[in-house]
């Protein structure tokens, strides 16, 4: 429980959902429908009473962490001594599954089988939330297809009536995780575009991503889209080069966050710089299935400005990639780069926001 992930995956979830119990904006009867509960096995199980049973050897097979979150945050409780959260907390029922009577080879399986779920992405957690569902509305209007739901693409375009209100998606689609992942390039939430199986950890760093104000720019989402794809593409490809390839560079750019911050100085790049109004024009209309070769051709000459600076100013920072390299000289460094390339990071167009682009001023198809 002392690990990050677990902290983020498991402890806070059921701990803001403890806390709203006990400061009474949540009710304790919603406890069961958020954590699923547990399991116990026993030998044998007698009534005592009509509410009590009496369980022989009895062993939690599953729910143990439901367990152990519950009994420290109810401790803190009691070492506040704070009565009315505890009597609230009193009235949580937990949802348990007892089996009793089961031979040794049959208790094992019955673990094996509570414990062993269908491998669920984190972004799934979220596909149903109010946001996601207004997303999927907004770029079906602007006739690009959001797939908030895995394989919901599939299951749609399998009616023949339904490619139609698709008009802009060109047989391929947004991903929540690519989306969440470019807003939070662009509003420099740089750890979450380095990592972005972080944005939907907890419901906290989700909302901080997953705003309301996306809503108001579908353009941005289709041109940051298409710019994703070739920011990508084209890293790979210039870094095939031979010169490079031997050099540092190829480690260098593994880096998640290094990546994250030169994706995010393409980004701003090509959504400001005014001698690539053309690109903005004709790429964020549709959707692109892969990564245009035209605009991987134009990233080409992007990188021809920065990757080289970048690998060089890296390995001297870091001593030959023998030390780690600080957020803050980093920032120093790409904050550096902005300004050499005319970029704005702070007062200039930035997608998703209130200074985004007055999409009108394009010319539509």
């Amino acid at each position: 429980m002392g690990k990050k992930e677990a902290r983020d995956r498991l402890v806070h979830p059921m701990e803001d959902t403890l806390s709203k119990i006990s400061d009474g904006s949540l009710s304790p009867n919603i406890f069961p429908f958020y954590h699923v509960g547990v399991t116990i096995v026993a030998k044998a199980s007698t009534a005592e009473r009509d509410d009590e049973l009496n369980l022989e050897s009895p062993s939690i097979i599953n729910g143990c962490q439901t367990i152990t979150i519950a009994h420290e945050y109810l401790k803190a409780l009691e070492k506040a001594k704070k009565i009315e959260a505890i009597e609230r907390f009193n009235q949580i029922k937990v949802i348990a599954k007892l089996v009793v009577g089961t031979t040794s080879d049959e208790v094992k399986e019955i673990t094996n089988a509570n414990n062993r779920q269908n491998p669920i992405e984190d972004w799934q957690l979220f596909c149903n939330d109010p946001i996601h569902i207004e997303i999927e509305q907004t770029l079906k209007d602007a006739g690009v297809f959001y797939e908030r739901q895995e394989g919901k693409f599939d299951a749609v375009m399998k009616n023949s009536d339904n490619p139609k209100y698709y008009f802009n998606t060109n047989g391929t689609y947004i991903k929540v995780v690519d989306l969440g992942q470019v807003v939070a390039l662009a509003r420099r939430e740089l750890r979450e575009a380095a990592k972005p199986s972080e944005i939907f950890l907890n419901k906290q760093n989700h909302d901080k991503i997953f705003d309301r104000a996306i809503l108001r720019y579908p353009k941005d989402i289709v041109f940051c889209a298409n710019l994703q794809k070739a920011i990508k593409r084209g890293l790979y490809v210039y870094l095939e080069q031979p010169t490079l390839a031997a050099s540092t560079a190829p480690k260098i750019f593994q880096k998640p966050l290094v990546r994250a911050y030169l994706s995010r100085l393409a980004l701003l790049y090509f959504y400001q710089n005014p001698d690539r109004e053309w690109v903005r024009r004709d790429f964020s209309g549709k959707l692109f299935k892969k990564a245009s070769p035209t605009l991987v051709d134009e990233m080409q000459k992007f990188y021809l400005k920065v990757v080289s600076k970048t690998k060089n100013w890296y390995t001297d920072e870091s001593k030959g990639l023998t030390a780690e390299v600080s957020k803050r000289n980093m920032d120093l460094f790409f904050d550096g780069l902005e300004v050499e390339l005319g970029i704005d990071g702070a007062g200039g167009s930035i997608p998703f926001s209130e200074s985004s682009i007055d999409w009108t001023q394009y010319n539509e198809d």
